[in-house]
């Protein structure tokens, strides 16, 4: 079942063929921050859960561009609700976002079941096996009923009185 919480990517095209981020809103663990007897703003940051956060973007901007046999230059802007490392699928809902920003941005289309697939693709990359829950999750919301099958996953809406076996 899906969460009332979103990440939301917007992508726009860039002509020099530059990945720019801006995901200041991903709320990351790891940073503490210093104010010295001058006043000034010492800020520390946890390097490696950046780049952690992070390798789930750039593995979901390869897979796109594969997707579309095109690599071009993109400014993401991330926005999340939802905190990283907490549980909630966020690494799988900006695997979704950032793969359907960048297809859309471009100018294709994608079928809710390949997102899904490519997003889960991106988990199993990333973290070295991944269910297909959170990635089918976040691409369809609602209730899903979800059960891998090696590389593929069934995913099925649940209604209500629908009973699975």
């Amino acid at each position: 079942m899906a969460i009332n919480k979103y990440v939301y990517v917007t992508a726009r095209a860039r002509s020099d063929g530059k990945i720019n981020i801006n995901a200041r809103d991903l709320r990351l663990a790891g940073i503490s921050v210093t104010i010295n007897e001058n006043g000034d703003i010492i800020a520390k940051t946890d390097y490696g859960a950046v780049i952690s956060a992070l390798s789930y973007v750039k593995r979901a901007i390869e897979l796109a561009m594969e997707y579309v046999d095109k690599k071009a230059g993109i400014d993401l802007e991330i926005r999340s609700e939802m905190p990283v490392g907490a549980g909630l699928g966020t690494s799988a809902a900006v695997a979704v976002a950032t793969i359907y920003a960048y297809i859309r941005e471009l100018g294709y289309d994608i079928d809710k079941r390949e997102l899904a697939r490519l997003a889960w693709q991106v988990e199993k990359d990333v973290q070295g096996s991944a269910s297909p829950t959170d990635t089918t999750m976040a691409t369809f919301g609602g209730i899903m009923y979800v059960r891998p099958e090696g590389n593929n996953a069934v995913m099925e809406p649940v209604r209500p009185g629908l009973v699975f076996r």
